[in-house]
């Protein structure tokens, strides 16, 4: 994470000269995330960098629609029961197009982390087939913690309406979709590891997870819309 806002930085400051416009907006994309960003504008591109969080009820629109695709009901429930907070980021290139210059489209790139709750071990167990009745019974101060770190790659359409003579607000609109192409688990133990091979079940969670769902059904966008400020 940190090479990738070393290299958003860098990037930013080598476009700087050459920008028409810098922008912030703050936004939202239903039902992923709400978001702040800042463009870089220039004649036919835009650069945009976005941060944000992901949180219910759009957290519960996001399970709903990956069951819907087929995901197991028992992987559903692991998430639902594990992950309450999510923090978004993403880096977009967007080439801008019409007579006035107030549609565009293009690329991105997300990296997602959702934040470690408590993790229903009886769910794991069912998952993984590693044995945790024993190390339950023996500990029960002990807590699993998931988190699930992600990245996707996906599109974004807009357009960009003007609400001031100055041109300095505007309101987008946005469509965008996404399909997440890489996913790492992090099961943690917060307690005393009573003999529990966390590597192993980790790794295979880590497998399951991306095999059975994010591989299959990961996809996440929706209709997006933003207030933007150009300096």
């Amino acid at each position: 994470m940190r090479q990738f806002l070393i290299s958003l930085a860098i990037l930013s400051g080598s476009l700087h000269l050459s920008a028409q416009n810098i922008s912030l907006s703050l936004g939202t994309d239903i039902p992923y995330q709400h978001y702040l960003s800042i463009n870089l504008e220039m004649n036919k591109i835009d650069l945009s960098y976005r941060t944000g969080i992901l949180t219910p009820p759009y957290s519960d629109a996001v399970l709903s629609i990956i069951s819907s695709l087929g995901t197991d009901e028992i992987y559903i429930n692991l998430l639902d029961a594990s992950f309450d907070f999510g923090w978004t980021n993403s880096i977009g290139t967007y080439y801008k197009f019409g007579k006035k210059k107030d549609w565009y489209g293009g690329g991105e790139i997300r990296y997602d982390f959702l934040k470690a709750a408590d993790a229903p071990q009886n769910i794991i167990q069912t998952i993984t087939g590693q044995p945790m009745n024993l190390f339950n019974f023996l500990s029960s101060s002990v807590e699993l913690k998931l988190g699930l770190k992600m990245v996707a790659t996906g599109f974004r359409f807009g357009k960009v309406f003007t609400l001031s003579s100055n041109n300095k607000h505007h309101l987008k609109t946005e469509i965008s979709v996404s399909k997440y192409i890489l996913t790492q688990s992090g099961l943690e133990l917060q307690g005393l590891n009573l003999g529990l091979n966390l590597e192993l079940i980790n790794k295979e969670l880590d497998r399951l997870l991306w095999e059975d769902v994010f591989k299959r059904y990961g996809y996440v966008g929706g209709i997006g819309f933003a207030y933007s400020y150009s300096f």
